[in-house]
């Protein structure tokens, strides 16, 4: 029970880094046809959430390689970190508008 419900979390917690993945790749197309200073921003804002992805992959690693004992911890973490990232998507959002 324990090997299924860890590789559901961990196929779920991919799927949602590949969406999140594809709204970078919108956000980053909006900023390669900004110029100046939104340009600046925008990239700014990419790379935040580029490092915040990159936290939130480390973590779902984690939660794969999780044993038992652990798996509280990793699932936690990785949770904070995707809603982290989710967040600074929503901001980056926003700002881009």
């Amino acid at each position: 029970y324990m090997v299924d419900k860890k590789n559901d979390a961990v196929a779920h917690g991919k799927e949602l880094l590949k969406k999140t993945d594809a709204e970078i790749d919108k956000l980053q197309a909006q900023a390669d046809e900004a110029s100046g200073d939104a340009k600046v921003a925008y990239e700014e804002e990419i790379d935040n959430l580029k490092e915040k992805r990159a936290t939130a992959a480390k973590k779902l690693d984690a939660l794969g390689d999780a044993s038992a004992d652990s798996w509280d911890d990793a699932k936690e973490g990785f949770t904070e970190a995707y809603k982290a990232l989710y967040d600074a998507y929503k901001e980056a959002l926003a700002n881009f508008k």
